[in-house]
């Protein structure tokens, strides 16, 4: 084995095959999209925080302009539209998931 080789034991690797070994494993992020009744900064907060406590939830919006008062949430992980549903749902704000 050669010095360089000794210094840098993945130089006879492919570029490919460097970053299968160094980098690790992205999960999938996806967004669900909802259609609520949320009116107000004060339930956005609340509604907000709620979902943030469901693991694989990373970040939640409500687009107060939209008429629809829309809902984003982004998951690192699969998170079932339901479940979203079922939490808002559960304080007393409509939740419809949004077809894709």
């Amino acid at each position: 084995m050669d010095q360089v080789q000794m210094m840098f034991p993945f130089s006879s690797m492919t570029a490919n095959q460097q970053d299968n070994l160094l980098l690790p494993t992205r999960k999938k992020e996806e967004v669900l999209v909802f259609r609520t009744d949320i009116q107000n900064v004060t339930a956005v907060a609340l509604v907000v925080n709620q979902l943030k406590q469901i693991p694989g939830v990373l970040f939640a919006t409500v687009d107060l302009e939209d008429w629809e008062k829309i809902l984003r949430v982004e998951c690192d992980q699969a998170v079932p539209a339901d479940v979203i549903e079922l939490v808002v749902l559960q304080m007393g704000y409509k939740c419809e998931e949004l077809a894709e």
